[in-house]
């Protein structure tokens, strides 16, 4: 008897079932993190706030060769582009000034900033508070 080449039925059967199981087990775990993202997405939003904020600070006091404190709630850079920080709104808000423009962050469920204190005339630290955590966060400049 002559055989043709190819794969028979049951061999793609096999292969099929294979492909599937494999497929099953690789959705399982993403099934399982959906809730959670759905659950945490405030929270994970918070954590994207938080990091541009540092991201952000960290640029303007790199660029900057000096700063001042004025009233605890604005710092005012010296030798970079960005001319000042501020907080408004209790510290849920900062505004970074660079030339005339702003960038403004604000920042959700309960993240507070401030207020800015200095350490001399190149560093500044404050208190950063959110509903579950306090930590002082140091900013030094770079220049």
């Amino acid at each position: 008897m002559n055989r043709r080449p190819g794969f028979t039925l049951i061999e793609l059967m096999i292969v099929i079932a294979v492909l599937g199981v494999a497929t099953a087990s690789f959705f399982t775990p993403l099934r399982s993190l959906t809730p959670d993202l759905a659950s945490n997405g405030d929270e994970i939003q918070r954590q994207e706030q938080l990091t541009s904020a540092f991201a952000v600070l960290k640029k303007a006091f790199a660029e900057s060769s000096g700063l001042t404190v004025r009233d605890g709630d604005e710092i005012v850079l010296v030798g970079g582009p960005c001319s000042s920080i501020r907080r408004e709104a209790n510290g849920n808000v900062l505004i970074v000034r660079k030339g005339d423009a702003a960038f403004r962050l604000e920042l959700l469920g309960g993240m507070v900033f401030g207020p800015f204190q200095a350490v001399d005339g190149k560093t500044a630290w404050c208190k950063i508070q959110s509903t579950d955590a306090r930590f002082p966060m140091f900013w030094r400049c770079g220049r």
